[in-house]
């Protein structure tokens, strides 16, 4: 599944996705590319959820959920959109969750046989609770 979720100066965001399964999709499981089309330097916003409950993906060609922001202008910008998953499962794959500039909450997932990190979050934060998180396919060892 594919979303492009763009907006003028402002967005805000009301996606609902449950009771899915997802095997084996050439991509990510699910793909969500969330962005700004202003071109000036007032402030602009990304707000809102991205809800995901009740959703298998299993053995997905790149990421279990892929979330990425673009801004065509970032000065300026300010993303409080969140992704909230609960009952997420992600089998496989090479990330669980790939997150780039936007947060999240998820509940009572799990993700696993991932062959690179099961989580993998740049300028973003997440709150895990009552997760089962890891380990990778093969597991993955770091250097000192």
């Amino acid at each position: 599944m594919s979303l492009d979720i763009y907006g003028g100066q402002n967005v805000a965001m009301d996606v609902d996705i449950h009771d899915l399964k997802f095997s084996n999709a050439p991509g990510s499981g699910i793909d969500i590319l969330a962005g700004l089309l202003w071109n000036g330097f007032e402030q602009h916003m990304i707000s809102g959820a991205i809800k995901v409950t009740n959703v298998t993906i299993e053995k997905p060609g790149w990421n279990g959920i892929n979330i990425t922001v673009d801004n065509i202008q970032v000065i300026g910008a300010k993303v409080r959109g969140i992704l909230q998953a609960d009952k997420l499962t992600v089998k496989g794959g090479i990330n669980g969750i790939l997150a780039y500039e936007m947060g999240g909450k998820v509940y009572s997932s799990t993700i696993t046989g991932t062959s690179a990190e099961s989580v993998k979050l740049g300028y973003a934060i997440f709150d895990f609770y009552g997760c089962d998180i890891g380990p990778t396919s093969p597991p993955t060892t770091s250097g000192c």
